[in-house]
């Protein structure tokens, strides 16, 4: 049989029992304390992170205003002669901001089988940027015609619109689309 030792603690016994349950509690406050400064940090990052992606829609929607800003703003006046056999489309840019240096008649050959097209140069005039399309048929006046124009203006952007021309009660009547940003972009 074994008995235990009656022998008393000696004083670093009891120094190092009275450090561990000091050591203890505080390595648990240091810890509270790290856990908490990281979710304090977590929750900064997030509301930077937050920051960070209104502003880049705030700049996101300043370039749509200022692509909108730059967008023509084309008046069309509509002149036909049944029996000169033409029908001519003024076009007037009334948006002083805008510079339009070139536009371009759709291509496409379907479009123009019953008529020639041709056009003027951009006129600048008093500030308002003018310019002309001719269509000019040789037989019987065409049915209808789907005219696709490309602007550039000077800053690069291109916008299109289609002008949709067709004989009406005897007479030449058209509409022309919304003018929108060619790669499909919303602009206001």
């Amino acid at each position: 049989m074994t008995f235990l030792s009656a022998e008393s603690p000696s004083w670093t016994d009891i120094l190092q029992a009275l450090g561990a349950v000091i050591a203890i509690p505080l390595t648990l406050i240091t810890v509270y304390k790290l856990v908490k400064k990281d979710h304090e940090r977590e929750s900064k990052i997030k509301s930077l992170s937050t920051i960070a992606n209104q502003l880049t829609d705030m700049q996101i929607e300043a370039e749509k205003r200022y692509k909108s800003s730059k967008k023509p703003h084309i008046n069309i006046v509509c002149d036909a002669n049944i029996e000169r056999k033409y029908v001519k489309l003024d076009f007037v840019n009334t948006n002083t901001n805008t510079t339009i240096v070139n536009f371009r008649i759709s291509n496409d050959l379907t479009d123009f089988k019953e008529f020639t097209a041709s056009n003027s140069s951009i006129n600048d005039i008093n500030g308002t940027q003018q310019f002309w399309l001719a269509l000019s048929f040789k037989g019987e006046p065409f049915e209808y015609a789907a005219l696709h124009l490309d602007y550039t203006t000077e800053e690069g952007y291109l916008f299109i619109q289609d002008i949709l021309i067709w004989f009406e009660r005897g007479k030449y009547v058209f509409s022309p689309s919304a003018i929108i940003d060619k790669q499909n972009s919303p602009i206001t």
